[in-house]
C-alpha cells in the first residue's frame, strides 16, 4: 500500500496546477494518497514490531496459502474491474466484483451477498450519475438501455 500510496502522489504531479492560492484537482486524490502511505507505514512498523515480539508462547500465526490466496484473488479481480469497465460495463462488473468478494470473505448467507451487491452498486449508480453528474460506462448494458 506504500507504492500504492507513492504511485498516486506520483501521479497527481502530472495533474494541472491551479492558479493562485486555489486548490486544484489534484489535492485530495494527493491527500488521500498521503494518508493511504502514513497509514500503510504504521501497519509496517507494527507488523516488524509484533514479529520481534513473538515468542514461542505467543507465535505469529503461520501465512499460509490461504491468507496471500485471498489477496492474490482481491488484487486480481480489481485489475481485472478497471480492465474490463468500459467493455462490461459498470452495473454488471460492480455487482460481481462486490458479490465476489463479500462472498469470499464469508461464503454463508449467499442471497444476502446478492441483495447487498445489488443495493450497493444501485446507491453508487445513483451517487454517481443523479448527484454528481458523473457518468458511468454501461458497457453491454448501453444496447439495452
Amino acid at each position: 500500500m506504500v507504492m500504492v500510496g507513492s504511485y498516486g502522489l506520483y501521479e497527481m504531479a502530472a495533474l494541472p496546477k491551479p492558479r493562485g492560492d486555489g486548490i486544484g484537482p489534484a489535492f485530495y486524490p494527493a491527500l488521500l494518497s498521503a494518508i493511504l502511505i502514513c497509514l500503510s507505514s504504521i501497519l509496517l512498523v507494527k507488523l516488524f514490531v509484533s514479529i520481534r515480539k513473538a515468542t514461542p508462547q505467543r507465535a505469529v500465526p503461520p501465512r499460509g496459502i490461504h491468507t496471500y490466496g485471498q489477496v492474490f484473488v482481491l488484487l486480481l479481480s480489481t485489475l481485472l474491474y478497471g480492465m474490463l469497465l468500459e467493455t462490461i460495463g459498470f452495473p454488471l462488473l460492480t455487482i460481481l466484483l462486490v458479490g465476489g468478494l463479500a462472498y469470499m470473505l464469508d461464503p454463508s448467507f449467499l442471497y444476502r451477498k446478492l441483495a447487498f451487491s445489488l443495493v450497493f452498486t444501485i446507491a453508487a449508480w445513483l451517487i454517481f450519475e443523479l448527484f454528481l453528474g458523473l457518468p458511468l460506462p454501461l458497457g453491454l448494458l448501453r444496447i439495452i438501455i
